[in-house]
C-alpha cells in the first residue's frame, strides 16, 4: 500500500512540476513578445524619421533641379508639382492632385529658397512630414548653395 501512496505521490509531484514550468515558460515568452513588440514599434518610428529625412533631402533635391533648369522660383516658370504657400515657399505633397513619384507612403515637403537664384547665394531650407501610426515625423534640411558663372550650382553649406 506504500509503494501505490509512493507511485501516486510520484506522479501528483510530477503533474505539479509540469504546471509550474508550464506557467513559467508561458510567463517568459508573454514577456518576451511585449519586448518584440515594442522593439518593432521603435523600429517602425526609426524607419519614419529616415523617410522623412529622404523626403527633406528630396525637397532640397528638386529646388536644385528647378534651379539648375534656369528657374527664378516664381509660380509661373515652376513645376506644376508644387504648389505655393507664399513668395518664397512651394511644397509638394504625396497627397496633393499630381502623386510625387518615389514616395509609397504619406510625405509632404515645403521648400523655402530665399535669395536671388541668378545672381546671390539662396539659401534652401526643406521640411518634411511623414505621418505614420496618427504621428507627423519631421525632419529639416538647411542649404547654401550659389549659380558659378557656367550656370552650375555649388552647396557651401548643409545642416541636418
Amino acid at each position: 500500500m506504500t509503494r501505490t501512496n509512493s507511485a501516486h505521490s510520484e506522479s501528483g509531484s510530477m503533474i505539479v512540476l509540469t504546471s509550474f514550468m508550464l506557467v513559467v515558460l508561458s510567463l517568459l515568452m508573454v514577456s518576451y513578445w511585449a519586448m518584440v513588440k515594442v522593439k518593432l514599434k521603435m523600429a517602425q518610428a526609426k524607419q519614419a524619421e529616415i523617410r522623412a529625412m529622404y523626403a527633406a533631402r528630396a525637397g532640397v533635391a528638386d529646388a536644385i533641379d528647378e534651379l539648375r533648369s534656369g528657374n527664378d522660383w516664381d509660380e509661373l516658370s515652376i513645376d506644376p508639382q508644387w504648389v505655393k504657400v507664399d513668395a518664397t515657399t512651394f511644397y509638394k505633397s504625396t497627397i496633393a492632385t499630381i502623386p510625387l513619384e518615389g514616395f509609397d507612403y504619406p510625405a509632404t515637403f515645403s521648400v523655402t529658397v530665399e535669395g536671388d537664384p541668378t545672381t546671390e547665394r539662396v539659401s534652401i531650407t526643406s521640411k518634411a512630414e511623414v505621418l505614420y501610426d496618427s504621428r507627423e515625423y519631421e525632419q529639416q534640411i538647411d542649404v547654401t548653395v550659389v549659380r558659378s558663372l557656367a550656370n552650375e550650382i555649388t552647396f557651401i553649406s548643409t545642416t541636418e
